[in-house]
């Protein structure tokens, strides 16, 4: 184990996610192998790698007692940082501890219970040198659970604050990238139809069964003129997905396919506006640091 920075004020330290392919169930990097696990002789449980998380699966248990156990020893220099992270996904109804030996006496990180989704689970600690870790699971009802654990980490809480509360520096005039004036517009390439198409998919919409679907697409496009994608630039292109995304990037705006739909409704309606905004998200995810 050792601790990984991902940015200035985090760091994983346990990539649980990176457990190989869903094509290749029996070649996998498997983490979970280097804790000892132990599950309560009542129980019916198990520990598992899985493709994007190490799997605990608990079929029977007494509610109350710990069911699983995850232990295992680490060496891990922890000054720079004041919270330890789970990131996975929690029953209401499993109650998960995360203790640690810290500065040579015992710590517990976090307990508590979950919110039926993936989340970030969080504890405070305050020390120099992480020794040992320790992850418990037990059920609070007597009925079948399921707990998915992405990755492990640690955060510095003041140097996260202050990089959270940093905003984009780009601007929706977006200088010398836009034109200035709207010009006539046309496929260029004609990989997906070409002038001759257009003119016809612009006779479909003007009458029949056609120009109603359209005027819906037209009317979630015009919705989608009051983005400020520029706010969205940062280290991925926004794509909020509770399974992986930080709570931090639940509320930034997924421009990958509102960037098409406007794209295609301004250029059949001849739309300057709608080509200008999809040109500017086009340009944001261009600006981010990875795709």
């Amino acid at each position: 184990m050792r601790i990984a920075p991902i940015n200035e004020a985090e760091a994983i330290i346990e990539p649980f996610w990176d457990g190989g392919s869903s094509e290749h169930p029996g070649n996998k990097l498997s983490l979970v192998d280097r804790y000892t696990v132990a599950v309560s002789s009542a129980a019916r449980a198990k520990v598992t790698q899985g493709w994007c998380a190490a799997e605990v699966r608990i079929d029977r248990a007494e509610p109350g007692e710990p069911v699983v156990t995850m232990e295992r020893d680490c060496d891990l220099s922890v000054a720079d940082y004041d919270v330890f992270r789970v990131f996975g996904s929690l029953p209401s109804w499993v109650r998960m501890t995360v203790s640690a030996v810290v500065d040579g006496g015992d710590c517990l990180l976090i307990d508590t219970t979950g919110p039926d989704t993936n989340d970030e689970f969080d504890g405070r600690f305050k020390g120099s040198r992480m020794s040992r870790l320790r992850l418990t699971f037990a059920v609070t009802e007597p009925r079948p659970a399921g707990v998915s654990l992405m990755w492990l980490g640690l955060s510095n809480r003041q140097a996260q604050d202050r990089m959270e509360a940093r905003t984009s520096p780009y601007t929706p005039d977006w200088h010398g990238s836009l034109e200035t004036e709207p010009r006539d517009a046309g496929p260029e390439i004609g990989i997906t139809f070409d002038d001759q198409d257009l003119a016809e998919l612009r006779a479909k919409i003007a009458g029949g069964p056609m120009a109603q679907v359209f005027a819906g697409l037209r009317e979630a496009a015009e919705r989608l003129l009051d983005s400020t994608p520029e706010a969205d630039i940062g280290y991925f292109v926004p794509k909020p997905d509770r399974r992986w995304c930080r709570n931090r990037d639940m509320k930034r705006t997924s421009t990958a396919a509102d960037m098409e739909f406007l794209a295609f409704v301004g250029l059949v309606d001849a739309n300057p506006a709608m080509s200008r905004m999809a040109a500017r998200m086009a340009l944001s995810a261009a600006h981010c640091d990875t795709w």
